[in-house]
């Protein structure tokens, strides 16, 4: 239960946002273990909401009825500063009168064991080697986020456990490095993870590992290109989700992450992708990482369709983008979505992607995509990216492709790229493959002071026309 003493410190303009943190950091490399590292971080943000204006303060540590006066004293004083500089003349509220609400990951666990970590990544190591291997790691990390928002009219307590690992293993080929890798994310806590035998798969990557090493180059040519949903997840990221942002879109983030090629006026008529392309923001997913009852402002989240048979519809924009289009008198085309997320208790939230979701097609499993295709080339797992400040020209790099021949996969290439334009990309969008797949990133930057924020997206396997394939070398 809240203090009293500072439940009654509030007004219907105060709202106080807590958050306790703990990571801990694990890692080894070749045969040794990393200094492990432990983090706990503690902290509470007031905002105030003034008619032309919205005002912080944070502090660090626990809440203190006298740390929240201060802060509400501070926060109100910044909210007048802000009338003559704000972008919207009243900030629209949450509706919701939630008075408590517990959103947690159901099997809610101790925080995770040291000597338990470290016994996993160790027994993970030695797979992870093999004869012409020169390098191999294994690292996981864990966090307990605990978010508490309080107002006059709601209290809401959010319990977030994610946990991040990542596998990787080297060998020296006559090109450079080729390495093959494993990224992933989830929600929830690791035990699932520790449980599973990992052979098979650093077998795979050892083995993949190998095989790159004498492995061609990735020819220039223009071809079908399947991807594989761990790379078309951070297509999606980078070429959907951030020219999406409202904040974007409307300037704010210009002079950091950049902006985006579309318009206001593109929602409801742009034609973004093939029919194929369904997009879609879900918090409500709780199988994946970014899964959340409320976002930071403490807007209830729900399920919204972004781009529907290849036609943009809606943007990520939260409350203070709904807020800014409403003076602009054009919010009756948009909808505010539940996406002002904040990463630490010292940031205010700002528009961000939580889980942006490609929905499955109707073109079966990977291997009905293979035979579909006459001449083309399959790619997996991230090696580079690279994408203009409009969210336009972009180009990607993959670890791993294999030359696909008359329905069959056949020659393995090392060092693959492909390159394109945002929308003639999700336009050449052939087959869409029957299952999605989930792929959690913790680190998505954004922002001023920057923020890194975890986010999640699901694909399928995919099928693009006609794209432009090179290599780096």
């Amino acid at each position: 239960m809240t203090d009293p003493r500072i439940i009654s410190l509030l007004t219907p303009e105060v709202t106080l946002r807590h958050v306790h943190k703990k990571t801990l950091s694990l890692s080894v490399s070749l045969e040794d273990i990393d200094p492990p590292s432990m983090e706990e971080d503690e902290g509470f943000m007031v905002e105030v909401s003034l008619p032309k204006g919205v005002g912080y303060s944070s502090f660090p540590g626990k809440l203190t009825p006298e740390k929240v006066k201060l802060a509400i004293h501070e926060a109100t004083q910044n909210a007048q500063f802000m009338k003559e500089h704000s972008v919207f003349k009243k900030r629209i509220l949450s509706s919701s009168k939630t008075h408590h609400s517990v959103s947690s990951h159901k099997d809610f666990k101790k925080f995770l064991d040291l000597d338990e970590g470290i016994l996993f990544l160790k027994g993970i190591q030695k797979d992870l080697k093999g004869p012409q291997t020169e390098f191999y790691r294994s690292a996981l990390v864990y966090e307990d986020i605990q978010t508490h928002i309080i107002s006059q009219s709601k209290e809401i307590l959010q319990t977030h456990q994610l946990s991040h690992f990542y596998l990787e293993t080297m060998t020296k080929g006559a090109h450079g490095p080729c390495s093959r890798s494993l990224d992933r994310s989830i929600f929830g806590y690791p035990e699932s993870i520790l449980k599973v035998s990992w052979k098979d798969i650093c077998k795979e990557l050892v083995s993949e590992s190998h095989q790159l090493k004498d492995a061609e180059v990735c020819p220039n040519d223009t071809l079908d290109l399947l991807l594989a949903p761990d790379q078309l997840t951070l297509q999606i990221h980078e070429s959907i989700g951030h020219p999406l942002e409202m904040d974007r879109i409307l300037g704010d983030e210009w002079n950091y992450a950049g902006t985006s090629f579309v318009s206001l006026e593109d929602f409801g008529s742009l034609q973004y992708g093939s029919p194929l392309l369904n997009v879609t923001f879900d918090p409500t997913d709780q199988h994946q990482l970014a899964s959340y009852q409320f976002d930071d402002l403490g807007y209830e989240a729900k399920k919204e369709v972004l781009i529907g048979q290849g036609k943009l519809f809606c943007g990520l924009g939260g409350l203070d983008s709904y807020s800014r289009l409403q003076d602009e008198k054009k919010s009756d085309r948009f909808k505010a979505l539940a996406n002002a997320r904040a990463s630490s208790w010292n940031r205010a939230p700002i528009d961000r992607m939580a889980n942006i979701n490609m929905e499955p097609g109707t073109d079966g499993s990977f291997d009905d995509l293979v035979s579909k295709i006459e001449k083309g080339i399959f790619m997996k797992s991230n090696r580079s990216w690279s994408i203009d400040d409009h969210r336009d020209n972009f180009q990607f790099g993959c670890e791993w492709a294999q030359k696909i021949e008359n329905g069959k996969l056949t020659q393995i290439y090392q060092r693959p790229n492909y390159r394109g334009r945002t929308l003639d990309f999700w336009r050449s969008l052939k087959y869409a493959g029957s299952h999605s797949i989930d792929q959690g990133y913790k680190n998505c930057g954004k922002g001023e002071p920057n923020q890194v924020m975890f986010v999640s997206h699901k694909a399928p396997y995919a099928v693009f026309e006609n794209i432009k394939v090179f290599s780096n070398v």
